[in-house]
């Protein structure tokens, strides 16, 4: 039985909306009883019925479940994507694969809080999942159009609310719609005139932001977020600088021997040698050796505790200014990583698997004495030329052409932290808090201390009704915060949403 589907959940999924004002009770009673006749669960009910729109139906989902939400309409997903399940249990656990980011994995789901699926599925790609609600009929037919369109050799599922000029500018072609045996209706999606602040109705008239398609934000209280383009985009640090001179040292220390390998690989790439040893004694051992520049220090190891050993060297007036970065596959998340911040100093954490560019990067700036605020790296002439394009597009109005060019910017650089960041603010000021989520939030993993990053993360959060979340990223902002005062006011605001 899949989690999620109980009564009391349908229960608690009407309360939400009652209490969002989206519904009245007998409204609410309504969709019931038609639930109960066709089957499906409650959101879709109240979608296909026209009481609510896919927008709020994706939010009052998003806030029962504690995850983000995914629109399947505004979706490009790539094919090759399908490979990673095969479609019996797509269909099964009722998943669809929307992106991938390295080892993550963006998965649409029906039941978010199933976790046998979410286990199974990270078993069948070796991927961690990153579970996002969405409506069950309308990944019925994603899951049916998409697969069907992969055996027909098409390169990519369109959403129907895809424009063509987003397409054009990403230079995909709109592949021929395979009919639906009961598609959902269309509901007219119309969007924020971002300058005037309100929603254009069909007819061409102007509405208040609460009318139409109830795209207010669940609050609005709280910091705005940033004006894109606001500040220029961050230089990367050093980024003119020569390759490392051969006479630095750098020890890597991994009980992993393929691990290190591939870290050496990497390293050798900026010029770096290095130099490993498999467990915390011959850690201490080989550093009283060679008195490294910098340390590649896996938190768990045989004989020595990694942490132990930044303890040791952290009271060490001859090894105490040693850069230690610190990549682990079981000390996890953000707050570990301010833990070893604040307790030894430590900048730099990487989980793994671990992301062995940004650690090159780091390691390259780290021996020449050059400490880093937050990892960027520089974007090609390509993705810069879409930066500048978007950035253009965004001061003449038209911010569905800025939209566009960043997104054919990631294409080319995904990892480019500017181009995501931007992007993230864009989908925010538009309301489309779930596409602004995931930018914002691949954003601040590609420069995890970045301020104006979790700032503007919590603010989209709290906007799309993560009052908990929010919380979190809050925490996260003010822990990074530039100044004192900057983390008072966060601390206030903070007292306000608990």
């Amino acid at each position: 039985m899949t989690m999620g589907d109980s009564s009391g959940s349908k229960k608690q999924l009407g309360k939400i909306m009652l209490a969002q004002k989206l519904v009245t009770a007998d409204e609410l009673t309504g969709m019931l009883e038609e639930q109960e006749r066709r089957g499906g669960k409650l959101a879709s009910t109240a979608a296909r019925e026209g009481k609510i729109t896919i927008t709020d139906a994706l939010r009052v989902l998003s806030e029962q479940h504690g995850v983000p939400a995914v629109d399947l309409r505004r979706q490009v997903i790539p094919l090759a994507n399908l490979q990673l399940i095969p479609i019996e249990i797509a269909r099964e656990h009722l998943v669809l694969p929307v992106k991938v980011h390295g080892d993550q994995l963006l998965l649409a789901m029906a039941s978010p809080q199933n976790e046998t699926s979410i286990e199974e599925i990270q078993f069948v790609t070796a991927k961690t999942v990153f579970p996002h609600v969405s409506l069950d009929e309308a990944l019925h037919e994603a899951i049916d159009e998409a697969y069907a369109l992969a055996e027909r050799g098409e390169t990519h599922y369109v959403g129907d609310a895809v424009s063509d000029e987003e397409l054009a500018a990403a230079g995909i072609t709109r592949p021929d719609r395979i009919k639906r045996a009961a598609p959902m209706p269309k509901i007219p999606e119309v969007m924020p005139d971002v300058a005037a602040g309100v929603i254009a109705a069909p007819d061409g008239s102007a509405e208040s932001m609460a009318g139409v398609i109830h795209a207010r934000p669940h609050d609005t209280s709280g910091p705005e977020l940033d004006q894109a383009f606001s500040i220029p985009p961050v230089a990367p640090a050093h980024s003119d600088q020569e390759l490392p001179r051969k006479d630095k040292k750098v020890l890597v220390v991994d009980d992993d021997e393929e691990i290190c390998k591939l870290i050496e690989l990497a390293l050798s790439q900026v010029g770096l040698p290095t130099i490993e040893v498999h467990s915390g004694t011959e850690a201490l051992e080989m550093i009283r050796t060679i008195d490294p520049d910098v340390i590649i220090l896996d938190a768990v190891l045989p004989g020595i505790h990694g942490f132990d050993i930044c303890r040791r060297l952290r009271g060490s007036q001859r090894y105490g200014e040693i850069p230690i970065v610190i990549v682990s596959a079981i000390h996890r998340g953000w707050r570990v990583a301010e833990d070893l911040r604040e307790a030894y100093g430590i900048q730099h954490v990487f989980e793994k698997p671990i992301d062995l560019q940004r650690l090159a990067r780091t390691v390259s700036s780290l021996v020449e004495g050059h400490e880093l605020s937050h990892d960027t790296s520089a974007l090609s002439a390509e993705a810069e030329a879409e930066l500048t394009h978007g950035m253009k597009a965004f001061e003449s109005g038209d911010i569905d052409s800025a939209i566009a060019h960043l997104g054919t910017g990631i294409a080319i650089d995904p990892l480019a932290f500017e181009l995501q960041y931007h992007l993230g603010l864009l989908h925010g000021r538009r309301e489309d808090h779930f596409a602004a989520i995931d930018a914002l939030e691949t954003a601040v993993g590609l420069s995890p201390r970045h301020f104006s990053a979790l700032k503007n993360l919590a603010v989209v959060y709290q906007r799309a009704g993560f009052r908990h979340k929010a919380v979190e990223t809050w925490q996260r902002a003010m822990a990074n915060a530039p100044d004192d005062e900057t983390r008072g006011h966060i601390k206030e605001h903070m007292v306000t949403l608990l």
